[in-house]
């Protein structure tokens, strides 16, 4: 796992008014954005998947994006 890209990633978010946890469990991982904010300025699910992957070292199926109701 690769926790300096994981924390640029909540640090982006957070700069955008959003809160990113990262719940892993052996080989699969669920990561909630919660806004702080609005939800204009939410990249697409399979980007922030592309990120993940990296960061996590999990293959993309194995990973989880919850956004709030309404958002992509």
């Amino acid at each position: 796992m690769d926790e300096l890209l994981l924390q640029r990633l909540q640090d982006g978010f957070a700069a955008d008014g959003f809160r990113m946890e990262v719940e892993r469990t052996g080989d699969h991982a669920v990561v909630t954005v919660t806004p702080d904010g609005g939800d204009d300025c939410l990249i697409p699910k399979a980007t922030l998947t592309g990120y993940l992957r990296n960061a996590l070292d999990l293959d993309a199926a194995r990973i989880e994006v919850r956004y709030p109701e309404g958002a992509e």
